[in-house]
């Protein structure tokens, strides 16, 4: 029996009962929950025809009451609901509704489960997508150079690619390729990626020292179009990028350039081939010093006096101070113009010389006029600082080269 509760303590109410053993002890009933909640108000009650499971006090009317749910726990012997109306004459249990606690009727309702509505038919599955069209093949292609030193160049002095180097071909390679098809209104390839960086040197074995770096174009068409920029410039401003002048580092060697697919065996939709012999230019040799003259003959000593003691020799002078060495500092600018450009030139970019090849030039430059003139150097020349221009305000980038000469009056006959 149920009892709502809509009026007073007790209010409307209501149960469940039978002729069962088991609703008689509330110690078979675990628990009543009443729309999931846990809830207190219940007690089973013993009549002359039966027994009675009541919860009351519910709060409810007719109209909150529809679809409440009313769970009610119970253990053995009362393993399953129907053990709580086992002996029942109704053959299971019943319930009903009571107004009021004073309220007194006949559980005639049969406890059950509503069957479930059955089940919508599910829907064909839909016929499998057709993948989208695959993209057109891109383009591969890699700039190959290889470094061949002088024949007579010791294994320890051959050029050492490293890092940073085959960073700036890529970064070099990426820049000049990409404006051009900016310029030409094509799709501008990948960043060019490094694949080989080499030192490798074994000449017995056509092995010299190598970097490849590599790019996709977005179709054959794109990297095509490039292909009479590559003949008529492309490939000496790569040479030039990465080269310089061929002074430093580079000079007497062979650099060989050649634009193919991934390997040297592969085509691509763009190609190249070009060689740049860098001369060995020997400085001219020195002046020779001229022979000093040859001493005069020693003059015959005057006889000692003979009576008159010797005087005492008057003191040594003094020797001068060593005349102060004259520290020489050479400064190289790039002064950008304004505005500032896009991309932003410094040492080792567009077209320019790495801060170490172009220190090398001033260097070997200042050591052969120091020599020509006679000129000790007492401290070598070294770079000695190469700013990119990115903390200063004008953008303007300076390498400074240091030395110096052995004293102020020896270093004014030359020029570094």
């Amino acid at each position: 029996m149920a009892d709502n509760g809509a009026t007073g303590p007790s209010g409307r109410g209501g149960g469940a009962g039978g002729r069962g053993g088991g609703a008689r002890k509330k110690s078979n009933i675990l628990a009543v929950r009443v729309n999931g909640q846990q809830y207190l108000n219940w007690n089973p009650y013993t009549h002359a025809t039966g027994y009675e499971l009541k919860i009351y006090n519910l709060q409810m009317n007719n109209e909150t009451f529809p679809d409440t749910t009313i769970c009610v726990t119970s253990r053995p012997p009362c393993a399953v609901f129907s053990d709580l109306c086992l002996q029942s004459g109704a053959k299971g249990c019943r319930y009903s509704f009571a107004d009021t606690p004073a309220t007194s009727y006949c559980p005639i309702c049969p406890v059950g489960q509503k069957s479930p509505p059955p089940l919508a038919p599910s829907p064909s599955p839909r016929p499998p997508r057709r993948p989208p069209p695959s993209p057109p093949p891109g383009c591969a292609a890699c700039l190959h150079l290889q470094y061949r030193p002088p024949l007579d160049t010791p294994p320890g002095d051959v050029f050492q690619p490293d890092r940073d180097y085959c960073a700036l071909v890529a970064d070099t390679a990426s820049q000049l390729f990409q404006a051009e098809a900016r310029a030409l209104g094509v799709a501008p390839p990948r960043d060019f990626s490094v694949r080989t960086c080499s030192g490798e040197y074994v000449p017995e074995d056509d092995v010299y020292p190598t970097v490849r770096v590599c790019t996709t174009f977005a179709s054959d068409a794109d990297g095509a179009a490039l292909q009479p920029w590559l003949d008529s410039e492309g490939l000496d401003r790569i040479l030039n990028a990465t080269t310089g002048d061929c002074a430093g580092a580079f000079a007497g060697y062979t650099i060989q350039l050649r634009v193919a697919g991934s390997n040297l065996s592969s085509s691509s939709c763009i190609d190249g081939d070009k060689n740049r012999q860098c001369v060995l230019e020997t400085p001219p040799p020195p002046p020779r010093r001229p022979r000093r003259p040859s001493p005069a003959p020693p003059r015959p000593r005057r006889p000692p006096p003979v009576l008159a003691p010797s005087p005492r020799p008057p003191p040594r002078p003094h020797r001068p101070p060593p005349p102060p060495r004259c520290p020489t500092c050479v400064q190289v600018s790039i002064l950008p113009p304004r505005p500032l450009p896009d991309p932003f030139c410094t040492f080792g970019q567009c077209v320019t010389l790495p801060c170490e090849a172009a220190a090398a030039i001033i260097v070997q430059n200042t050591t052969a006029q120091a020599e020509a003139v006679g000129a000790e150097i007492a401290v070598p020349f070294r770079a000695t600082g190469c700013t990119d221009g990115a903390d200063d305000a004008a953008g303007v980038s300076v390498l400074t080269v240091s030395g110096g000469g052995e004293g102020v009056g020896r270093g004014r006959g030359w020029n570094g």
